[in-house]
């Protein structure tokens, strides 16, 4: 180390604990997601399961109400 990079350090600052309301905290976790963070795929995919068609396309298209 240097004598001048002790000027250059930066000093310790206490870390803060911010509330985030629902739409910032999934934001968080999308963001997360996209850049690889594979816990944040698996909860992404527990909190909002893809959903499920149980017919396949060519059935419905059939159907007459």
């Amino acid at each position: 180390m240097q004598p001048g990079d002790l000027a250059v350090r930066k000093s310790y600052e206490r870390p803060m604990l911010r509330s985030l309301t629902s739409n910032q905290a999934a934001l968080f976790l999308v963001g997360y997601a996209h850049i690889g963070d594979r816990g944040a795929k698996e909860l992404l995919e527990l909190l909002f399961p893809k959903p499920t068609d149980p017919q396949p396309p060519s059935a419905r298209q059939h159907q007459h109400f």
